[in-house]
């Protein structure tokens, strides 16, 4: 057997698992150029040929779980206390416990699983020894000189001897390398060959199978991932399915929050193994080295595009990684990371200076290809994590093209780091609460709906027009609703709906435009009641508009939206366009009484907020 072919399926996790197998098989050949081996991949398949095949793969699994399975946190690193030894000659190596974090950690449990599978499995220290007493000798001295302790064992004057009150220390020894949290796995020749054994993962046959169990995570949580698996670990699969799967993690895009009590994942996907490389680009992943220094070590694994804005008293906010509690949030992160490095990729290196965003998808060259995003979450249940949410998100080519317009926007260029804060919302009962995290969460909740919204292509309008509501309220109240730019938010508004051909709602953009002017009409009127002769006045003639605005926010039919507009035309002499009113019928009325509400919003916010009219 000298050449082996891994075919496409409809599994996420052994899709990804040959692209990660892949990229392995790149690094271990740069690490070993002498190495007998040759691999293409393919849209539907990969193929991997060698003279010592078995041990090929062998040596690339375990190759790849020692970076993405035996991971240490700084503090396993500096109070490293586990030894290897080596008979001949003599000489032995320290290393440090071991934990699997990201997708990797649900596989072997860890830190509350299985103790780790070394792949040369350790011996007895009493059965060494009886069998080779200078080989223990030299164990035991080792021990002795750290301070450490053998099960069953004591050494007095340099000697050892058994001593039965002993029951504190380790009794297996670990021989010529650490172990590893990679899963053992036996590398057969039967596992290949065809048989009378099928597969439901690869949808092939074997002469023989393995346990499923170890191989997938969430088998028994979320059955959309392993549907075939349903709820039974003990069911058969073909061994390449179980070796793929366990590549897997490598390329799971993920980010624990609340610390580790929860734990967010995401995968691409799409229908062509070449086109899923593509967006994997390598400079994507932390490397190992930088998670292990972390205070809260391999927390996350993905540099998330960091934009920065200023806070109160100038402190400056650039991580949004940790700013974020939903997977919606991170989903969206993901996808802002993948636009600025591929854009500003191909921009360099075709020295291209303009794209509009229609042309931007066959730039990324991705137009061509169908591109989701699947997504999980899992939080803490007792002493372990159970997921408890389950996406995929189809709506990835369309985000992608929405953040484009939002920041080349020629009219209103509107950051993605001022929409971010932009969309928190807070007040007095939100911030009496003492837990930070629950504070947080509750705070990001309109945020987390409206990118929930975007990521489903779904309209926005109501939850920005509770925003904009709920906003003026606090502050005609003297209370502070949390930090936003309020004209940029109604500029995302606008943008999106545009994108999104306002869904069922049957309106033109020139009517959505007439219908802000409308409010921003009323709120100037508002504002500039009676001439006011400083800010102070124009507040007090903000404040005093509240009635007018309820009247407008409560209007449930037509009548009642024209007969509102009709006392605050009275009031403070505002023109209404004929052209508002005669376009108004049972499927736009709402959505124009919205459009104007915030448009009037927009101005009494922006000066009882002290901010500049934009």
């Amino acid at each position: 057997m000298k050449k082996i072919e891994f075919n496409k399926t409809s599994n996420i996790f052994i899709n990804t698992g040959i692209i990660a197998l892949y990229r392995y098989l790149v690094k271990f050949e740069r690490k070993n150029p002498a190495v007998n081996l040759n691999y293409q991949l393919y849209d539907d398949k990969l193929i991997i040929e060698s003279d010592d095949i078995l041990h090929l793969l062998e040596e690339a699994y375990y190759f790849m779980g020692k970076e993405i399975y035996d991971t240490s946190s700084k503090r396993q690193l500096r109070d490293a206390d586990k030894y290897y030894f080596v008979e001949k000659p003599f000489k032995y190596g320290k290393f440090p416990k071991m934990s699997s974090f990201g997708l990797a950690g649900f596989i072997t449990k860890a830190p509350f699983g299985p103790a780790p599978t070394p792949r040369i499995k350790p011996v007895k220290f009493s059965n060494l020894f009886n069998e080779n007493p200078e080989f223990a000798h030299n164990i035991a001295k080792v021990y002795s000189e750290n301070n450490l302790k053998l099960k069953g064992f004591v050494i007095e004057n340099e000697k050892i001897k058994p001593d039965e009150k002993q029951s504190k220390g380790d009794s297996n020894i670990y021989l010529n390398e650490p172990y590893t949290k990679a899963p053992r796995l036996e590398f057969k020749k039967k596992y290949f060959e065809k048989g009378d054994k099928y597969c439901v993962v690869t949808k092939e046959s074997f002469k023989d199978l393995v346990s499923s169990k170890g191989s997938f995570a969430f088998t028994s949580s979320v059955t959309s991932f392993n549907s075939f698996l349903q709820t039974d670990d003990s069911i058969k699969i073909s061994f390449k399915a179980k070796y793929l799967a366990l590549f897997s993690p490598s390329l799971a895009m993920y980010a624990y929050i609340d610390g580790y009590d929860s734990f967010i994942s995401s995968f691409f996907n799409t229908s062509s193994l070449k086109k899923l490389l593509s967006l994997y680009p390598e400079e994507f992943f932390y490397e190992k080295r930088e998670m292990q220094s972390w205070a809260f070590s391999f927390q996350q694994n993905i540099r998330i595009h960091n934009f920065g804005y200023s806070k109160k008293d100038d402190v400056k906010f650039s991580n949004p990684y940790s700013d974020a509690y939903s997977p919606q949030e991170i989903v969206f992160l993901i996808l802002l990371t993948f636009y600025k490095k591929k854009f500003a990729d191909e921009l360099a290196y075709k020295n291209i200076e303009e794209v509009d965003s229609d042309e931007l998808l066959g730039l990324l060259e991705i137009d061509k290809s169908p591109i989701s995003l699947v997504t999980f979450k899992a939080d803490k249940f007792a002493s372990t994590l159970r997921p408890n949410f389950y996406e995929e998100y189809s709506n990835v080519k369309f985000i992608i093209q929405l953040i484009h317009k939002l920041e080349s926007n020629k009219k209103k260029r509107v950051p993605i780091g001022e929409l971010w804060r932009g969309l928190t919302f807070k007040n007095s009962k939100i911030e009496a609460i003492n837990d930070f995290s629950k504070k947080m969460k509750l705070q990001r909740q309109i945020r987390i709906k409206v990118i929930d919204h975007l990521l489903r292509g779904k309209s926005i309008l109501t939850v920005i027009e509770s925003l904009f509501q709920k906003s003026y309220l606090l502050l005609a109240n003297n209370d502070n609703p949390g930090s936003r730019r309020y004209d940029l938010v109604l500029e995302f508004l606008k943008i999106y709906e545009q994108s999104i051909n306002f869904g069922t709602t049957i309106m033109e953009e020139s009517l959505q435009q007439r219908a802000i002017g409308l409010g921003k009409s009323i709120g100037y009127a508002i504002i500039n009641y009676e001439n006011p002769k400083n800010d102070n006045e124009k507040k007090a003639n903000a404040k005093n508009g509240r009635k007018y605005l309820i009247g407008l926010h409560k209007a449930r039919t037509i009548e009642q939206f024209r007969e509102t507009l009709i006392r605050i035309q009275r009031k403070y002499q505002v023109s209404v366009a004929n052209e508002i009113l005669e376009s108004l019928n049972e499927k736009n009325y709402v959505a124009i009484k919205q459009y104007a509400q915030i448009g009037a919003l927009n101005s009494l916010n922006v000066v009882l907020s002290n901010q500049k009219d934009y």
